[in-house]
């Protein structure tokens, strides 16, 4: 008799303990709701019941949390996104609440359609635009949701948790507080991914090459130099223009590693011209993240001591948006570049906000100005015959040499030829150019 309820102890012991186990496995310690593991069982439960119904999942995110708790308290921030919880209860009565991480917590909508759901979500965030009062101090909340819809959007379990998590990636990028997953938007996302991916590879496998576009002396009949322009072997990528692989490679965070390879293989190129008897300035664009690079100048000046060319050989090419993110930081990086002999061009002047500013406050740092193409292509009218013209004589006034962009067409040629413009760079006078093909160029001038 002893044995038998000693067994049914141990028996109903062994349940306790699973229950209690299970329970720890479906609940979120810190606010006793369901965790992430009960959103995925009972989507599985809903899904195995063979029932053709619409469940349409939110994930919600309290966005500013980490900034309440930097600058107010930390229990403040928890309780916070408790109260947060509590707004979504009192909404959503007719679903299930899981709080999946310390910031985000999703709403399970059964029988509900992704348009019921989308304004439902809308309502509960206009809620959350009042501020709240956590132990007497005011605290706003930032909210933003993602909305995926079983089986809208897919049938498979581990799928829909995927969409989820992406439909609030979107809302981000996308700046809005309420989004539906878009298949569309990811799959423009992956492209992009992929872009980055093939990118990096074609960088770290020298997949790269460099074309040289002579620049004209104009007044002289001359050539007065060259730009090196970045060429992407890749035949997947033909129809990437090099501006939005740089804008890409601005974005990913490795733009440095594409300059340098630039700035090295120029300077190989200049040991190899200088070893001929050929002896040109070469211009290379630098973007606002290599003037933020503290090995930027030691790289350069290795790059010129290992080749044995003069540095006055070098010129660097600067846009406006890539000196105003940080001016000051640039502004130093400029002097050491010009310390060392390099001369430096502001580019693309004339697109910008702050365009005469620059011409004011730094016409002694730049040693040449690149007036755009835009304007170029647009010279022929009287009112812009006028603007370049200013531009030229206000540039050359503060003791800058002007080179004009994308000339590609006698008038232009004539018309900057009679406004005392310095240089020309465009199709008028030659395409860019591989290395063998530019050195019979030279033969011309």
């Amino acid at each position: 008799m002893k044995n038998k309820l000693l067994n049914l102890l141990a028996v109903l012991w062994k349940e306790k303990f699973n229950k209690l186990e299970k329970k720890k496995a479906f609940e979120d310690i810190s606010t006793g709701y369901y965790n992430f593991n009960k959103v995925k069982s009972d989507l599985n439960t809903y899904i195995s019941n063979g029932k053709n119904i619409s469940i349409s999942i939110i994930l919600f995110e309290f966005e500013n949390i980490d900034m309440i708790k930097k600058y107010v308290d930390f229990e403040v921030s928890q309780k916070a996104y408790l109260h947060l919880i509590y707004m979504a209860n009192e909404l959503f009565t007719m679903g299930t609440i899981y709080a999946v991480t310390s910031s985000k917590f999703v709403v399970m909508l059964p029988e509900y359609n992704l348009e019921e759901t989308y304004e439902l979500a809308k309502k509960f965030i206009l809620k959350t635009k009042n501020p709240i009062y956590i132990d007497d101090l005011p605290i706003s909340m930032v909210v933003k949701c993602g909305i995926v819809n079983y089986p809208f959007h897919d049938s498979d379990i581990n799928s829909i948790i995927v969409k989820l998590d992406k439909s609030l990636d979107q809302c981000c990028k996308s700046h809005n507080e309420v989004a539906i997953y878009n298949n569309i938007i990811e799959e423009g996302q992956a492209r992009y991914y992929n872009d980055l991916v093939s990118l990096y590879h074609a960088l770290q496998n020298n997949m790269f090459t460099l074309v040289y576009q002579p620049k004209i002396d104009i007044q002289n009949d001359k050539m007065a130099g060259v730009e090196a322009l970045l060429r992407w072997n890749d035949s997947k990528h033909k129809n990437m223009s090099i501006s939005e692989l740089i804008k890409k490679a601005e974005a990913a965070g490795f733009i440095n590693q594409i300059t340098k390879w630039v700035i090295k293989n120029v300077a190989e190129q200049l040991k190899v011209w200088n070893q001929k008897g050929i002896n040109t300035a070469v211009s290379i664009n630098l973007s606002s993240r290599d003037l933020a690079d503290e090995s930027f100048v030691d790289y350069v000046k290795n790059c010129i001591a290992i080749n044995e060319i003069n540095p006055e050989c070098i010129e660097f090419e600067l846009t406006e948006r890539s000196i105003i993110q940080d001016e000051k930081i640039a502004m130093e990086e400029i002097k050491k570049l010009k310390d060392m002999g390099i001369k430096i061009s502001i580019d693309d002047y004339g697109t910008g906000f702050n365009s005469i500013k620059y011409l004011l406050e730094f016409g002694d740092t730049f040693d040449y100005l690149k007036i755009d193409k835009i304007i170029i292509d647009r010279i022929v009218s009287q009112e812009n015959l006028i603007i370049v013209d200013c531009i030229i004589k206000a540039a050359q006034r503060v003791g800058m040499k002007v080179i004009a962009e994308g000339a590609e067409t006698k008038e232009q040629v004539d018309i900057l030829k009679s406004a005392n413009c310095d240089m020309i760079q465009g199709y008028y006078y030659s395409k860019p150019l591989m290395p063998d093909e530019l050195e019979k160029f030279i033969l011309k001038y």
